[in-house]
């Protein structure tokens, strides 16, 4: 027994060493490949720090979706949808711990209700969107559930969407008018020639219930064809709440489209790449698309493509996400820097395979982007970025 005391030390520390050395390791990879920047740049994202949270028992880094970063009662907050436990996540940032689990089974949430996306709406409030019924829930966490709604398909119109919701195209909640937006495909299915009708978002008053649709694919959208979920239903969007914005990024547009909630009006502002022309239509008929798969796979891999709008409410910046082929035949990503007048200010090549670009978040401390780190099974890690000034970049 006394010889078996000092083997069981050693084991700790050795095990206490290897998961030090892991998180070091994981903090010291950090920096971003240097690429060349055009002079008229004046501005690059830069790595500042990490954030690493620890896992517990039915958290895995594949299952976290939908981040959302929420300031309450004077804390700082993550919330993450788990879809494997089918848990709400709150890590409290502070402290680097989770601070609180909302079990959807105990708010009567279903494995088949397909609970998808959630957004909150106060400290003690959140909205829940089930896709598999296309129904919002408004769930009070002592209460229950208050109040719940359908969003399906209207047979009568051809301008009712399905909500898609995701960290890059989430429920957005406007305060101002107590408006919930969501984004989604038209249902305008096989009828082609009624394509300037394709909607692409839905606004939900939660008092009244009442539905409207707003916004169309823009208009190089309208008689063009990208295979599909490939490039044609695929969308981004975000929330800029002082100037009342919701900034939609499309695949295959140079320009973003800006719907203003307060005067319901539309208009674009260009803000392109430097490095590529986007995906082009496919010459083939939509209804053709499944015959076309290798063609559409092989298309889309050698092409250009713009995906996430990202809005900081703590820089007033815009972050545009691409996506494109690297030399090594992986895809590639960059961001374009864009002020909140949506001016050019800059745009970076992120390093290949390194982050999982549909993961993230904004807060205080900056732009965190989570890492594909495969081999760490027992943090989610963040790399944070900040706009930095090209003259302090090396």
């Amino acid at each position: 027994m006394k010889k078996l005391i000092p083997i069981l030390i050693v084991i700790f520390f050795v095990l206490l060493i290897g998961r030090v050395y892991r998180t070091l390791y994981y903090f010291s990879t950090t920096s971003i490949a240097k690429t060349s920047i055009e002079k008229k740049d004046s501005l690059v994202l830069a790595v500042t720090d990490s954030l690493a949270l620890p896992l517990d028992s039915t958290t895995s880094p594949g299952v976290a979706t939908h981040e959302q970063y929420i300031a309450l009662e004077g804390k700082s907050y993550l919330a993450f949808l788990n879809f494997v436990s089918r848990n709400l996540y709150f890590y409290d940032l502070g402290h680097n711990a989770i601070a609180r689990v909302i079990h959807l089974d105990s708010l009567g949430f279903s494995a088949e209700d397909g609970v998808q996306g959630f957004c909150m709406l106060a400290a003690d409030s959140m909205l829940i969107y089930s896709y598999k019924k296309s129904r919002w829930t408004l769930v009070h966490q002592q209460k229950g559930k208050l109040a719940q709604g359908d969003i399906g398909m209207d047979k009568h119109s051809f301008l009712t969407v399905y909500p898609f919701v995701t960290t890059y195209a989430p429920m957005q909640y406007d305060r101002t008018n107590n408006r919930v937006y969501f984004t989604g495909p038209s249902t305008a299915l096989g009828d082609y020639t009624r394509d300037k009708q394709r909607n692409v978002l839905i606004s939900l008053n939660l008092q009244t219930g009442e539905i409207a649709n707003q916004v169309n694919y823009p208009e190089i959208y309208w008689h063009a064809n990208w295979g599909g979920l490939t490039g044609f239903e695929r969308l981004s969007y975000c929330f800029n709440p002082t100037d009342g914005l919701l900034v939609f990024s499309f695949m295959a547009d140079h320009a973003l489209t800006i719907y203003n909630t307060r005067t319901k009006k539309i208009h674009l502002t260009v803000a392109p790449s430097t490095f590529f022309s986007p995906l082009e239509s496919f010459d083939f008929h939509p209804m053709l698309v499944d015959f076309h798969k290798g063609e559409i796979e092989q298309r889309y891999a050698q092409s250009f493509a713009y995906l996430n709008i990202v809005y900081d409410p703590f820089r007033k910046m815009y972050y545009r996400f691409t996506d494109f082929p690297a030399a090594s035949g992986q895809k590639q990503n960059s961001v374009i820097l864009l002020t909140d007048r949506f001016k050019r200010v800059g745009e970076i090549v992120l390093p290949v395979d390194r982050y999982s670009i549909n993961n993230f978040f904004v807060s205080e401390a900056g732009f965190f982007i989570k890492r594909k780190d495969a081999h760490n099974d027992e943090f989610l890690v963040y790399d944070c970025f900040l706009p930095e000034h090209i003259n302090n970049y090396e």
